[in-house]
């Protein structure tokens, strides 16, 4: 008998028909605007496009409850659908917007002469950041200086596109440079120089200019013009179990006929809310830079701790989340969750015990697996004798009636 590492990524869902091929692409996230920023653990553009064009029409309503860096809302909208969004992490609705709001040609213009005049350069004026940040002094001087800068830009859309583009350029930064530990001599002659770091600020806004360009010409072919993009979206700064037909969702009761999320990951840690630094040491620089708040644990965005406590707790609260958006849903509506767990011999069934309590029904054959991938080249930790935290599940459910 084959081990949990040793099964076949090809289970059969008999309901609804889904492409291996899409499911378990490993090409890099890109294309569009999901090359903004590389929000942590994200789902595939592919596999999410290949789901709602199957399963939705034109004008039909999306929501993603755990909406992380945007991937549904952006291929939803791009796609010619409407979408409802949600995430209690700040940093998620941040590059969510920024990946969804266009900028006139006269502003991207004006960001573009904003980087020639040499935001980073030496004597350039300074916003000062925490020393407790933990930021390299190369890194976090230059950025100290950007973001002063940006703040004289004309719109506050250019002001946090230009965020976005140094959120991008920070992480890329502490990957090239700092994220792996080594001696302090090499440390100091591989830090990024400046000149490294203005031009890769310039690669990233111009790749976002062309990937934002693709997302407006795609949205504009399913007859969305480029005014229009933002009035197809709701995003809101909540949790899963808050996201009732209340206040801007109150219309919205009985609408959504496509659920598409990954909800955190249980037992598995994935920083959502910090960047890395020389192995496991951490900073919220990003928070800093996207000019946003920030304040609480890891736990509070995974749902749960990693004893056992917090997975009771985090099973808990899954249940209460779907119980909570199911009066959005319409009786034949269908929900998509690609989830990693720690041990899925024992996450699993839970997993599917918590969605039956919260009033839905699983559409996997009574003796079929889910389908499920294995994902390369994961860096995060997990728990367990037999970690299999790399390998995603498509789990199917319907509203119960």
């Amino acid at each position: 008998m084959k081990t949990r590492s040793q099964r076949s990524a090809t289970g059969r869902v008999g309901w609804p028909p889904i492409k291996l091929t899409d499911f378990h692409s490993g090409r890099y996230i890109g294309g569009l605007t999901h090359g903004f920023y590389r929000y942590p653990a994200a789902t595939s553009p592919e596999l999410v496009r290949e789901l709602l064009l199957t399963h939705t029409s034109a004008d039909d309503l999306l929501l993603d409850p755990f909406m992380g860096g945007g991937t549904t809302i952006v291929e939803a909208v791009a796609h010619g659908r409407r979408a409802i969004g949600g995430d209690l992490n700040s940093l998620a609705l941040f590059v969510t917007r920024r990946k969804t709001t266009p900028l006139t040609t006269s502003e991207w213009n004006e960001v573009f002469a904003w980087v020639e005049d040499g935001p980073m350069r030496p004597g350039a004026a300074r916003t000062i950041a925490s020393q407790a940040l933990g930021l390299p002094t190369t890194l976090r001087i230059p950025l100290e200086r950007a973001l002063a800068g940006a703040n004289s830009l004309r719109t506050a859309r250019q002001e946090n596109l230009v965020r976005c583009a140094l959120l991008q350029m920070g992480q890329w930064a502490l990957e090239s440079f700092y994220l792996y530990p080594r001696r302090a001599e090499d440390r100091r002659n591989l830090s990024p120089s400046l000149s490294q770091l203005r031009t890769k600020l310039r690669q990233s806004l111009a790749a976002m200019r062309t990937g934002m360009d693709e997302f407006v010409d795609l949205a504009g072919k399913h007859g969305i013009c480029k005014g229009g993009i933002s009035s197809r979206r709701i995003l809101l700064r909540s949790g899963a179990e808050d996201l009732r037909p209340e206040g801007q969702l109150r219309l919205h009761r009985g609408k959504v006929g496509l659920v598409l999320t990954s909800p955190p990951y249980p037992n598995v840690h994935v920083l959502y809310h910090r960047w890395q630094i020389e192995s496991r040491r951490e900073t919220p620089a990003p928070y800093w830079i996207a000019g946003q708040s920030d304040g609480a644990t890891l736990s509070y965005y995974i749902m749960g701790s990693r004893t056992p406590l917090g997975q009771r707790q985090y099973f808990k609260r899954l249940e209460r989340a779907f119980l909570a958006v199911r009066p959005l849903l319409r009786q034949n509506a269908l929900v998509l969750q690609v989830v990693a767990f720690n041990d899925s011999d024992q996450q699993l069934p839970r997993y599917l015990e918590a969605m039956d309590r919260a009033g839905y029904r699983s559409c996997h054959g009574r003796r079929g697996p889910p389908l499920v991938r294995d994902v390369p080249n994961r860096r995060w930790y997990a728990r367990g004798n037999d970690l299999d935290a790399g390998r995603e599940y498509l789990l199917i459910h319907t509203p119960r009636r």
